[in-house]
């Protein structure tokens, strides 16, 4: 049988720990002792849940159904507020600062996926963008410039300032997962190297 403890036992106990501790402790016993009971007076138990809902039988249903009726309208709440959530993270991702938001959160998770550790943040990206002149490297567009991956992702190759060019959507879709051997032609390929190992701002090449 476990032994309870007297008024100035509980005193001890409750200045040895802080108040949550406390409280924890007791509702612990308590399950213990309801647990006990319940396992000692299950009959007993049944009979009285039995006899109750006998009793109660339409307070009983007419809880349930009010129940059941603000679940529905919370559901409904609940959608409402989710789609108007999703229209606002709609606008948000049309905004320039969303674009960029989604574009690093999109390469955040391709390289959890592919567990390469990659560290390549907002000023990283602006480096990379006024590094190539905000021109497409392959075909020196201006328009739907996306930061690529010289060797790619799949590969391995995680995001860096080394590792970083400016192209076009259009030339990016189509680099896909290849190499940069396989994708440029070699002179491109020694004027990629001769941009990206540069210590500071270009301002003496030409991307022609």
């Amino acid at each position: 049988m476990e032994r309870k403890h007297s008024l100035k036992g509980w005193r001890l106990i409750k200045e040895n720990m802080t108040e949550k501790q406390y409280e924890k402790l007791k509702k612990e016993k308590r399950k213990r002792q309801n647990k006990k009971w319940n396992n000692k007076n299950r009959a007993k138990r049944k009979r009285y849940n039995h006899s109750y809902y006998i009793k109660n039988k339409r307070k009983i249903k007419k809880q349930t159904s009010d129940y059941a009726k603000r679940a529905r309208k919370n559901k409904t709440k609940s959608k409402k507020i989710k789609a108007m959530a999703r229209l606002a993270n709609k606008r948000v991702r049309k905004t320039k600062r969303g674009k960029e938001q989604s574009r690093k959160n999109s390469r955040k998770r391709r390289a959890q996926k592919l567990k390469v550790k990659e560290y390549y943040t907002i000023d990283d990206e602006k480096y990379t963008y006024s590094l190539f002149k905000n021109i497409c490297f392959n075909c020196k567009g201006r328009h739907n410039l996306q930061i690529d991956h010289i060797y790619p992702l799949s590969k391995g190759f995680a995001l860096s300032r080394k590792n970083a060019c400016v192209l076009c959507e259009k030339c990016n879709i189509s680099k896909s997962n290849k190499m940069p051997e396989e994708f440029y032609t070699s002179e491109k390929l020694k004027l990629l190297k001769k941009i990206v190992n540069m210590k500071r701002k270009p301002h003496k090449y030409k991307i022609d």
